[in-house]
């Protein structure tokens, strides 16, 4: 009991802490670090974050107060933490306490993590209460977003609710000094989700299911695999046959497959890997991580015509069971039919997933939200990422500015993702892919949905691409998303607020904006924007652009000369038409004998083609980077068909970086060293020499000519020198590496002329075709040479999944433009 002495020393503190504070094991933190302090009083969940009641010694609130952010847990995200003196309630004891509903939401929901090492050991270790239970986890990892409700985070607003922990759980999950101490999908053999294995007819498959699996896997077999997000189909990444037949079903010839590796020594036994890698590998997101391969090691059916590999960890102890002992690499790649969802309940996996599965592993852990793998690559040094989805969503981008209004972005037509506006954060969904299909678009409605009710947002203004050929475009205008930005969950029939602004956004606009938020960046830039189509204002698919402006405006200063696509965007499908209609409209009678010489296609098609061209039918006009690729990467023979989207790019960039690797770092390759080898020595030596100012000096080797007059980039002299070397015999791989040069040459000399004509020197670089490694490195060099500065984007994607980042923006932008608000205000 406190003296009256003691009564007068004592204070009592109101303190409330914003951010990732919830499903990362905060409050439990909380609780440990008022014990050191002799702190008194009680914690809790909010919708809003934390609220914590200490009461103590003024200097053992200041300690446990400073604590808070220094000691936090490695996963938690403090954006905010305030303090108010209140009067002293003399609490006996420190509590945690239930969580308080009702508060508008402003707590960030913690994304999936990956399997912690702790837990990790326990599902390994014999006589283990956990041992080889597929759903361990604890306060430090686990399923979060897929299973998540509603805030506070709390078991009831999960699907681990159905779930009732028996004693052994209820003991840990109330203890103090475990690991399991307020961890909410907390759970064992005796309570937890169970596992069980069908055949494709739905009949039960008796047995053991880890000893049927592994069985499966080692004769081949394909298995449907529920895990933490959504179905996987698997089989033996060592099983060429077994790739094969998938491959097959899947109508998936040429596409890269995704691979698990039992482990960090699987991965360095395929290959190369870097320390930089390594840690990514092994992060609580643990995303899909492209790395280079080491040749000769693998089936070359798992990446045809490419030398990388898309590879993850087990990030779920359920992963970890699937390896039998002699296969330590497994294909992992999404359930679903090419162009829909990814699947995520029983039912539907039996129904869309049997013509591709032998066998299907379920359990009875309900996916709320479905949610593909995130994928990666080190670029330059540094994180890019090609789908940011699990394990990144949905902790927010922080914003440079605060949005006064939440605003949504819709996103693009491909590699969709939205983005909504809400204070300082801007909040990503996870990765939905292509809306072109009803599947789709219902799948973007749901997500929707549920992303405005866990965040309460009710967007005040809309950006969208006003495309008008997009069904995505096509539902907002006619009000079939309505429901999505306005209703809940289950309800019928709303329409749109009257007050909401519809804003169209550019779409090389939206990429030049999102790239600037990325980086925090207000005022004036030059966005070099180079990426496959986008409908321009002038009507025409653009592509390769220049541009120069803000968020709420921007102009057009340089671009590729025009160039007709036969069949309209259809000929993304067909590169060998692209490179006829290059030819054939940049250097005439010239580049038809070109064509006849270079491409292996029949003579009356290249006629019928030169006939659409002259007559002018079904041939837009394109300014695409995108498309450029196309057309060399078919006359170098590379790829002449494009079975998915940027093969023939991402074949001829990297045929252009192995050459790089041997012979533009002045480095021959030995004994088979590859790509990887090159890159992975550079960095643990330090065999790479920056000079003092930071810039690396590149040798730039030659480029082809082009010409650059009126702010219109034309490309005829680099085909043609393209053409006679190739007809010389020279390397496909040096002439590859030389039209890369030549292309980062074009958007220098594009950029320089730009900053002639306003005076800019904050160069933003977005759109797909920046993911191309060595076209990134090498135009980066170009203009750091020049004294400019150079952004490419961090926690975004630069293709189209980071478009509706950049649409929300600038919308936002634009319409606080309209109403006046004077320009601090803005900002």
């Amino acid at each position: 009991m406190l003296t009256s002495q003691g009564k007068k020393n004592l204070f009592c503190w109101h303190i409330r802490v914003f951010g990732l504070v919830q499903g990362v094991g905060f409050r439990p933190f909380v609780y440990r670090l008022a014990l050191t302090w002799e702190i008194k009083g009680w914690v809790l969940n909010t919708g809003q974050g934390v609220r914590i009641k200490a009461e103590g010694s003024l200097a053992a609130l200041e300690g446990f107060y400073r604590e808070l952010d220094l000691e936090k847990p490695s996963l938690a995200q403090i954006t905010r933490l305030t303090k108010t003196e209140i009067p002293c309630e003399h609490f006996q004891d420190f509590r945690i306490l239930p969580s308080r509903i009702g508060e508008s939401p402003e707590a960030l929901i913690p994304p999936d993590l990956a399997m912690c090492a702790s837990c990790r050991d326990e599902v390994l270790a014999a006589g283990e209460r956990y041992h080889h239970y597929p759903f361990t986890n604890c306060t430090y990892c686990g399923p979060r977003f897929t299973v998540i409700r509603g805030l506070p985070y709390d078991r009831a607003r999960t699907s681990m609710a159905p779930f009732t922990m028996c004693s052994d759980c209820d003991t840990d999950y109330h203890n103090p000094a475990h690991r399991r101490f307020h961890a909410q999908p907390t759970a064992c053999h005796k309570c937890g989700p169970k596992v069980w294995l069908l055949d494709r007819e739905g009949r039960a498959v008796e047995g053991e299911w880890e000893d049927d699996v592994h069985r499966f896997l080692q004769e081949g077999k394909t298995l449907a695999v529920k895990g933490i997000g959504g179905f996987h189909l698997v089989c033996s990444a060592l099983d060429e046959e077994a790739v094969t037949r998938l491959r097959k079903a899947k109508n998936r010839p040429d596409r890269p497959l995704a691979v698990m590796a039992r482990d960090i020594s699987a991965v360095e036994r395929y290959c190369w890997v870097s320390s930089m890698e390594r840690k990514i590998l092994s992060s609580p997101a643990a995303p899909i991580l492209v790395l280079d391969q080491i040749p000769g090691t693998l089936p070359a059916g798992l990446a045809p015509h490419n030398p990388t590999l898309g590879v993850m960890l087990p990030y779920s102890p359920l992963h970890l069971l699937l390896f039998p002992v002699d296969v330590d690499l497994l294909v992992m790649t999404s359930g679903n039919a090419r162009g829909l969802p990814i699947v995520k309940d029983n039912e539907e996996a039996l129904r869309d997933l049997s013509r591709f599965a032998d066998y299907f592993l379920l359990h009875d852990r309900e996916i709320v939200n479905r949610c593909d793998d995130s994928v990666v690559r080190v670029l330059d040094g540094a994180l890019q990422f090609y789908r940011r989805s699990r394990g990144y969503v949905p902790s927010p981008v922080r914003l440079g500015v605060e949005a006064r209004v939440d605003v949504l972005g819709v996103g693009g037509e491909m590699k969709n993702t939205f983005c909504l506006l809400k204070g300082h954060n801007a909040f990503f969904s996870q990765h939905l892919g292509d809306m072109d299909t009803l599947e789709g678009l219902n799948h973007y409605r749901e997500s929707l949905c549920h992303f405005r009710e866990l965040l309460e947002s009710a967007p005040t203004v809309v950006g969208y691409d006003p495309h008008p050929s997009y069904a995505l475009t096509a539902a907002l205008r006619d009000g079939r998303l309505d429901r999505a930005i306005n209703g809940r969950m289950g309800e019928g029939t709303v329409k749109a607020k009257p007050s909401i602004r519809l804003v169209p956004v550019q779409h090389h606009h939206a990429h030049m904006a999102s790239a600037m938020a990325d980086n925090q960046l207000d005022g004036e830039v030059i966005g070099a924007i180079l990426d496959g189509t986008g409908y321009g204002t002038d009507g025409t698919l653009w592509g390769f652009e220049i541009l120069a402006g803000g968020y709420s405006y921007f102009q057009r200063l340089v671009h590729l000369a025009g160039m007709p696509l036969p069949g309209g965007e259809q000929a993304v499908h067909h590169p060998w038409r692209v490179a006829v209609a290059y030819l054939l409209t940049a250097l005439g009678a010239e580049g038809e004998d070109y064509a006849e010489a270079l491409l292996a296609m029949p003579h009356e098609e290249r006629l019928l083609l030169k006939r659409m061209l002259e007559l002018k039918i079904n041939t837009p006009t394109a300014t695409s980077a995108g498309r450029l690729f196309d057309a060399v990467a078919a006359l170098l023979g590379v790829c002449l068909h494009n079975t998915y989207d940027g093969q023939a790019a991402i074949e001829l960039g990297e045929l252009a970086r192995s050459y790089r690797a041997e012979v533009g770092s002045g480095r021959i390759q030995e004994h088979g060293a590859g790509v990887g080898q090159v890159a992975a020595d550079a960095e643990e030596e330090n065999t790479k020499r920056i000079p003092e100012d930071g810039v690396e000096e590149e040798n730039e080797g030659e480029a082809y000519p082009f010409e650059l007059e009126d702010g219109v980039l034309a490309v005829g002299s680099m085909l043609r020198g393209i053409c006679r070397d190739s007809l010389a015999g020279v390397e496909r791989r040096a002439i590859a590496y030389k039209f890369h040069q030549t292309v980062a040459h074009m958007v220098g000399a594009g950029v320089r002329e730009a900053q002639a004509r306003t005076g800019l020197t904050r160069v933003v670089l977005s759109g797909g075709v920046w993911q191309n490694p060595l076209l990134l490195t090498l135009t980066e060099g170009i203009l750091q040479r020049e004294g400019l500065q150079v952004f490419v984007h961090r926690d975004t994607p630069a293709n189209d999944g980071g478009l509706a980042l950049g649409q929300a923006i600038a919308a936002y932008h634009i319409w606080l433009s309209s109403k006046s608000i004077p320009l601090r205000q803005r900002l």
